[in-house]
């Protein structure tokens, strides 16, 4: 139904009886902290979906076009604190709507999100392809309405977008432009679906609560915690990381030079032009004598691991140029261009965006920033607090490892652990290696690695390797005896469940030696996500906030008046996880200087 001015607060009044809508907002663009627009809203129930319109369109009467400041009126509707709002990749929509001072009151049901958690291992979680899946799950004729992309590209109603640090652009696309009659069909298609998605999804929680072993949490827990964190990371995304823009600038000429004088360098060494692919430089390095790998398709690939162990200037000038080109592009001038009007950076934290359950970062991708680098302009210097405000960073000491050790019960090592050690120190003395190599082993053993590649992380011989990691099963063997169940559980059964109650599968049992990373990684993570939870509550009607979740780190933006709740938010965190006899670590660091100085509080 296209609503028209006449019934628009009668279809209000019967949306504010409802316990269960879907929402959809169509927008002028895909960025909701700097200039995108709503000129739509879709709001479904379990039998009628409402079209709202508010562009004046050239061709519609003007009863279709409902005046702007009515969009404060759909507060009643999404102001129900029992309701369950379902919505697909719901954060865009919240975003949005915030915008128009509108806040979603009840649960947010992200489709995208739940997804994921409901089958970790498909390749994409759009509407589209969830719906799909949907329809062959159930046997029923539903699917998602392509019109208006059939619109978009027959009347090129779009333009190319180049982002800095992508090499791939991307269309932007011009929705307000394709016409009401086939736009609103399209919309209302979207928000009936969703409805449908979102009710067969809570469906699919209970069936598979049903299944889940007695002595794991259900999964019902697991997904309400996930639809919490919808609002705590969507508020976190509000509020964004402010950027010293100023610097940003300094460091992207600075690094400009540095790849123009690696390209020069390249040029006067080889007589040739510096081009960063494996085709182009496998010759060059054939020159110095080196061999440049194929990848399993056949093609050279200079990788930065081959640049690493390749003793050649030409390997050096190469990791100069990449290094320059991805700090300027990925980093500097990703973030000037993505910088709000309020002098922020709001990134997209994918709820949904890892197989194992760890949250995602795109648009900029923060979690990326290297924590310790080289040069004058450290990248997470870039970020800023504002005025009267210091970061504080509260981190899980060595969290992964401190798990696998918890689930494997190596008490002779956790005793040490329990008294003070640093982790991968005491690793270091048990097998007889350095903290380095021990730390090297460790998370070998927690990503599966090979031989091959625990050499190079060692930067040994495959013999050196060998011994070592022989030492160190030698010396933990319950680790070892852990990781094989796990693997062999995989192999058999198709799936492992993680601690928190999250189902990892692994329908190829080719891929069965990723279960313990998945089984470690995704605990952790729904460990980090729980006590987000916890500290959103704890800081409502608090003026510090939770800016950025960085896998095992938390930056806040704490006020000067309650530094006194720094250790608080230290137990918080420290207490989501429930060990059986290695309790969680977490260690503080602060500046009101940038993100780039924290150290220790």
């Amino acid at each position: 139904m296209l609503v028209g001015r006449a019934e628009f607060l009668g279809v209000l009044a019967r949306l504010t009886t409802e316990s269960r809508l879907a929402f959809d907002v169509e927008t002028t663009g895909l960025r909701p902290y700097q200039d995108s627009q709503l000129f739509s809203l879709v709001v479904a129930t379990q039998s009628d979906v409402f079209y709202f319109n508010f562009l004046p369109y050239e061709d519609l009467d003007l009863e279709y076009v409902l005046p702007r400041e009515w969009l404060s009126e759909f507060q009643v509707v999404f102001g129900n604190r029992d309701a369950v709002y379902f919505a697909h990749n719901a954060k865009f929509d919240l975003a949005m709507l915030s915008r128009e001072g509108i806040e979603v009151l009840g649960t947010v049901h992200c489709t995208e999100a739940m997804a994921r958690l409901l089958g970790n291992v498909e390749l994409t979680y759009t509407l589209d392809a969830c719906v799909t899946r949907l329809a062959l799950a159930t046997n029923t004729v539903i699917s998602k309405d392509h019109t208006v992309e059939w619109y978009i590209n027959k009347y090129d109603l779009w333009a190319w977008e180049q982002e800095p640090g992508k090499a791939a652009r991307k269309k932007n696309k011009f929705f307000a432009k394709v016409p009401v009659d086939i736009m609103a069909p399209y919309a209302r298609r979207d928000g009936e679906i969703t409805m449908r998605l979102g009710e067969w999804q809570e469906d699919e929680f209970l069936l598979q609560a049903s299944t889940v072993p007695p002595n794991l949490p259900s999964i019902l827990a697991l997904a309400d915690n996930e639809r919490r964190l919808t609002k705590t990371l969507f508020k976190m995304e509000r509020v964004g990381v402010a950027i010293d823009k100023a610097y940003c600038e300094e460091a992207i000429k600075y690094e400009e030079a540095r790849a123009e004088k690696a390209t020069s360098d390249f040029k006067s060494l080889t007589g040739q032009d510096l081009v960063d692919s494996g085709k182009a430089l496998k010759g060059v390095f054939a020159q110095y004598g080196f061999e440049v790998p194929n990848t399993e398709k056949g093609n050279p690939s200079v990788t930065d691991e081959f640049l690493a162990r390749t003793p050649s200037p030409v390997s050096q000038i190469v990791q100069t140029y990449r290094d320059a080109t991805k700090r300027v592009n990925t980093y500097f001038r990703s973030f000037v261009w993505l910088v709000g009007a309020d002098g922020a950076v709001h990134c997209n934290f994918r709820q949904g965006g890892t197989a194992t359950g760890r949250v995602s970062c795109t648009n900029p991708n923060i979690q990326s920033a290297p924590k310790e680098d080289e040069g004058p302009f450290k990248v997470r210097r870039a970020f800023i607090p504002r005025p009267n405000f210091f970061f504080f960073a509260p981190d899980y000491s060595a969290m992964e490892y401190r798990v696998m050790l918890d689930y494997a019960g190596e008490d002779a090592l956790i005793e040490r652990i329990k008294a003070g050690m640093d982790v991968h120190q005491a690793t270091a003395e048990l097998i007889g290696t350095s903290r380095k190599q021990a730390k090297s082993v460790n998370f070998a053993c927690l990503y599966g690695a090979g031989i091959e590649k625990l050499a190079d992380m060692l930067g040994t011989s495959l013999k050196d390797a060998r011994r070592i990691r022989g030492e160190y099963f030698s010396k933990l063997p319950r680790v070892q005896n852990f990781i094989k169940q796990v693997v062999r559980t995989a192999e058999l059964r198709g799936y492992v469940y993680n601690r928190m109650g999250r189902r990892c599968a692994f329908p190829d049992p080719r891929f069965s030696y990723k279960a313990p990373n998945y089984l470690i990684q995704g605990g952790c993570a729904d460990v980090v996500k729980l006590a987000m939870n916890r500290i959103d509550d704890f800081l409502i009607n608090r003026k510090s906030r939770m800016l950025l979740q960085i896998h095992d780190e938390i930056l806040f933006e704490v006020h000067e008046s309650e530094r006194h709740i720094c250790p608080e938010l230290i137990a918080i965190m420290e207490q989501a996880y429930t060990p059986k006899s290695l309790p969680m670590q977490v260690v503080g660091k602060e500046s009101g200087v940038s993100w780039g100085d924290v150290a220790d509080a």
